[in-house]
This record gives C-alpha cells, structure tokens and sequence, in this order.
C-alpha cells in the first residue's frame, strides 16, 4: 500500500516538475476546431506539440504549411513548423514520448443528436497502449456526465494502467468559439474536473501555461456537466426569444427595440437575439440508387447521379423510397443531393444473403426487428439486426428483390457488372409487400468521397440490391436530456426549445412571403437572394445550416432562390446545383428581395441596401435603415 502511495507520490512530482518549467511534450488527438487553436497556442509557449489526426486532407494541408481554421493564421503555422514545436502525424506511437495527451475528437452532439461517443472511445483505446509512464490525459470533447470516469476509466484499466500513478485523467470542457476574434483561445476561462483531486490539480496546473484563467471543480462529472448547461443555456434562451420574435411580431412591436432597451438592465437580464435558427451523412461512391425521370427507370451510382442532376435541373426526378407505415415502395421526388470530401470511417455492412452496404458510420439505418421499426446508425448495427429489403418497384408486377433478373433486365445487368462481389439469393424473411435480411457482420474502412441524398417524406431511398436506408440525421435531442430520462426525468425545457428552433426557417420563409405580398409579388415570379448560408458568420462551415433549410422552404412556396456567400462557392440542393452569384448592381436589380440569412463581415451591406428592392434581415444589421426597404424579424 505504501509502496503505491510512494509510486503515485513520485508521478506526481514528476509531471508537475515539467509542467512548471515547460519541458514536457503534449499530443493533441484531433486537430479540427477545437484541437488545432489549442496545440498552436501550446506551440507559441515553445513546447513541443504533436497533433494526431487521420483526416488525410487535414494533414495535407498542415505538410503544405496552410491552415485550414479561421483561428490559425498560416503565417503562424510555417513559422511554429520551421521552428519545430509543432508537427501533425496519424501514428499514435508518438504518445510514448508525450507527457500530456489532449483529446479533442468531434462527437456528434449539435445540440440535437443522439449521444455517440465512439469517436472517444476510439481514441482512447488507439492511445492506451502508448501511455507514457505519469502522464496526464484530458478529455476536452463534449459528451455526457459520467463518460470520463464510466468510460474512459475502465479502458485505461483494462490496459493494466493505475490511475494516480499510471496515468491522471481529466476531463475540460472545450469552450472554443470559432471566428470569435475578441475571445481566442488563451482569453477563455478554463474548467477542469478529474476523476480524483490530485489529477484536478495536476491539469489545472498545466492550463495555466496559456490560459489565464482556470477553475477547478470538484469531479469530471462536474465540468462535464457544465458544458451541456452552457449548451442547453444557449439553446433554451435561443428557443425563448425565438417564440418571442413571432408573438411581438403578431403584436406589432419591434422585437430587437425590446431587447435593446431590455439589455439596458445591469443584473438579471442577458440578451439573446433571434434569427433564422441554429446549427450528413452519406453513402460509397459505390452505392446504386433507382430512379425515374419523366417515366423512364435507371439505375445510377452515387457520381452517376450527381453528374445526372447537374446536368437536368428540373424538377421531376424521384428516387426508389420505402414508406415503413404503409410498408410499401414508393418513388418520392430528390430534395437535396451533395458530394463532399470524407476521410473519417465507412461501416461495410455485409448480410446473411451476401448483400454489401457501404456507408458513413453515423447514417441512420432502418431496422425491424420484433415487428418494430426502429433508426439505428450504421456503427451500432449488431449481427442479427434485421434491415428491410425493398420488394419490387412500383407499377411493376414483379415482386422480386432488386437484384433479382425477374425484375429489369437492363438495370440487374448494369448492378451486377458494377457489383461482381455482391451476390444474391432468397434467403430473407418475407412480409406483405417488404422482406427483411439480417445483418452477417460489419467492418470499417476509410472513406475519400461521400455522396448524400434527401427525399421527400418519408426520408428514405433503396440502395443497392434493395436495402432500405434513412436518407438524414433524426432530430434527436440534447446529450442532457438524453442522460436525463435515463433516470427517469423528461426536461420539457429542452425539447420545446428545440422544437421552436427546428421551426424557425418555415416561420422566416413565411415572413419574407408575407413582405413579398405586400409589394404585389408572388410566389411564381419573385426571385429571391439569400446571403449567407454557413451556420454562422465568418465560418465556413455549413453543419446543420438553417440557412439551407430556409432556402428549401423558400423554394417549397415557389420561389426561385439563389444565394450568395463569399465562403461557399456552389451548393446542391433540391437537385439543382446552386453557385454563388456577384454582388453587383446589375444582379441585384434583378431580385425581388435579398434575406440576410448569415451576417459574414466581409458583405457590403450598405451596398445591398442601396441596390436591392427589398430586404428580409433576420440577423438586424439594419437596425437603422428605412423601414420601408427592410423588415426586420
């Protein structure tokens, strides 16, 4: 006993020694917004900092000495590489020499998704082998209360690591705010929470090297905790003055003078203001899909089909779907379509009957299993899950599977020259007008390129070989309300708030029709321009933009939209390849109304004012402009 007491004693001498005199050496796992700003503000105290990360592009770019992040200049990065303090590799081997391990791998919170933590656990179990003796590891990605010490613990020990001696985990909850130049890294106090005190002051100690303020509580639990209520803070408060925002605008009242004069308040108040809401997953370029077009039935791969849409914008393309309550197929027409770069994993899900299905690990499956219908992603799915098959196409007689030569010729032959490794028979359990085949086994690889679909309800599409897969995320709530009805507590706070949020495009879409109407223009001739369709201002980056929900909506009424942002070159939605247009005089003139949807600093706004007919703000950049040209939400 006192040997170990001893042992943990020396560890902790060990590593506060180098931390105080800054000769130690840290790997940041992850190097995405949260990683990246971190390992470079640890550089520019001239210690040593390797980031981990498997992005190919990611480190492409870092061998090329440009960033990729907003809040890392490239100025700054060739000269922290020519210096040497800073370097990137996918090996995770450099953590034996590391006294630190930082790890900041994305989770797929937003606010709305199920809680997925495997990215972590990954992560960690790729470093555990690696762990220098002493070390101290901390967990900045966002997750639940109770996975630093139920999760991460137990995969350290299992690896016959002690805590306290062996290794010190914390977890620190990341409060990067992208592109927010008035709070960088080192200017954001730091919470940090480790399994026992001793690892609590250890971390505490090590991020006083670059932030100036740290607090300490008292678990991982704790801090853990703190980033969901910060989360939830934002999203209720977001949810609040968003439903305010419609009722003072039913009242006629200006719902940005309220919350000016209201912001006046030096205690109890804090303002937030409203806007057009808040921020896929794919398949192989290897997956088949069925299609129609003007009568006429195809079978196209996922570059086919992209290639196909830009070529024909118009509107009557429709793809094989399965509608799971009327369990039948269905052709329902494409809303969206995109292809995007991917180097994270690819689940390769493999039937009893030989069928292969290649996706991105977090793409919602269908699953009926025990006469349920249930949505699972693509790296949960476990031998025996039943997936349905789709039987047939619709106006057709055949009630064979896809991939079956009773069903088209034509088509069966170009899916089996194209798909020589994926045979199939009958060995599936069939139901009235669907059959299901369980799942063999699943293994992962690495993607290059992705390619998503969206369809009209009910938001799914039959993939090679008839597989019925969802075609988008479920809107699922917070980590917290998750965690919370496991112990049997529903916070209706939370839910409400996200459903006002989730509702918030179609409310703007049908304000700007309402503005529109008032200069006698309708919905068959008006043309509109949104500006700015990232999910926030000044960041490229389109996760969960509600900026495109908006432009779906607009474009439901009628409307033909167009859009311009300086960080977002083209965009595909609806099946129609979109490019961002000019700011010029003659462009303008020719739009009915410009929406400020995403206030990026670089637009001349006093320019679009001046040439536009009629302005939509949602983010009230006008709030001094005529009220005649611009309303306001």
């Amino acid at each position: 006993m006192w040997g170990w007491a001893g042992e943990m004693h020396k560890s902790l001498l060990e590593i506060r020694k180098k931390i105080k005199t800054k000769q130690l050496k840290i790997a940041v796992v992850g190097l995405g917004y949260v990683g990246f700003p971190l390992a470079i503000e640890f550089a520019k105290k001239n210690i040593q900092v390797i980031g981990i990360e498997i992005d190919a592009n990611r480190l492409n770019c870092i061998k090329r000495k440009e960033s990729y992040i907003s809040d890392v200049s490239t100025k700054e990065l060739k000269n922290l590489l020519s210096k040497g303090y800073f370097s990137a590799t996918k090996d995770f081997s450099v953590i034996k020499n590391c006294d630190v391990v930082l790890i900041c791998v994305p989770t797929p919170l937003k606010r709305k998704n199920l809680p997925d933590i495997s990215y972590i656990k990954d992560a960690v179990k790729s470093a555990a082998s690696y762990i220098k003796h002493g070390a101290l590891i901390v967990l900045e990605s966002t997750t639940y209360p109770g996975t630093t010490e139920e999760e991460l613990l137990p995969i350290f020990q299992s690896y016959k690591l002690k805590h306290g001696g062996d290794f010190f985990l914390c977890f620190s909850p990341e409060r990067i705010d992208p592109g927010n130049k008035s709070f960088p890294v080192n200017r954001i106090p730091k919470v940090i929470g480790g399994i026992n005190a001793q690892a609590t002051c250890l971390g505490a100690e090590f991020y006083k090297i670059i932030i100036q303020q740290v607090v300490p509580v008292s678990s991982a639990r704790t801090a853990e905790t703190v980033k969901l209520l910060e989360n939830t803070f934002r999203l209720i408060n977001i949810g609040l003055i968003n439903e305010l925002a419609m009722m003072a605008h039913k009242m006629n009242i200006d719902i940005w003078e309220v919350i000016s004069a209201a912001a006046t308040k030096p205690f109890g108040f804090m303002p937030f203001y409203p806007g057009p809401g808040v921020g896929g997953h794919c398949l192989d370029k290897n997956e088949t899909v069925f299609i129609k077009e003007l009568g006429a039935l195809k079978a196209l791969q996922m570059p086919e089909l992209i290639k196909h849409i830009e070529k024909n914008t118009h509107k009557d393309i429709e793809i094989l779907s399965f509608d799971p309550i009327k369990k039948k197929s269905v052709f329902k027409k494409i809303t969206a379509a995109s292809v995007r770069p991917y180097s994270g994993k690819i689940v390769n899900i493999a039937t009893e009957d030989g069928r292969l299905l290649n996706v991105t690990d977090l793409h919602p499956m269908f699953i009926y299993n025990c006469g349920r219908w249930q949505l699972k992603y693509a790296k949960d799915l476990q031998k025996g899950d039943s997936l349905p098959i789709c039987l047939g196409l619709p106006g057709l007689e055949s009630k064979e599977i896809p991939g079956s030569s009773s069903i088209n010729t034509d088509i069966i032959n170009k899916l089996k020259k194209e798909n020589k490794n994926r045979p199939v028979n009958k060995t599936f359990k069939r139901f009235d007008n669907f059959a299901t085949v369980k799942v063999k086994s699943t293994n992962f690889t690495t993607g290059d390129l992705v390619y998503s679909v969206e369809t009209e309800k009910p938001h799914s599409f039959v993939t090679s070989y008839g597989i019925v897969v969802h075609n988008c995320i479920p809107k699922d709530p917070l980590y917290l309300h998750w965690k919370a009805k496991s112990f049997g507590f529903h916070s209706r706070f939370i839910r409400l708030a996200s459903d006002v949020i989730s509702y918030m495009p179609e409310y703007v879409a049908t304000r700007i029709q309402e503005a529109l109407f008032k200069k006698n223009k309708k919905s068959k001739t008006a043309k509109i321009l949104v500006v700015g369709v990232t999910y926030k201002k000044d960041i490229k980056d389109l996760r969960q933009s509600p900026s495109i929900d908006l432009i779906k909506s607009l474009e439901t009424k009628g409307y033909t939209v167009s859009y311009y942002d300086p960080l977002i070159p083209y965009l595909l939605i609806k099946g129609i390849n979109l490019k961002s247009v000019n700011i010029t005089k003659n462009n303008l003139a020719k739009f009915d109304c410009v929406v400020v949807a995403t206030d990026h600093s670089s637009i001349n706004y006093k320019f679009l004012l001046d040439n536009t007919q009629l302005i939509f703000d949602t983010r009230n950049v006008y709030q001094d402009s005529s009220k005649e040209k611009v309303t306001r939400l």
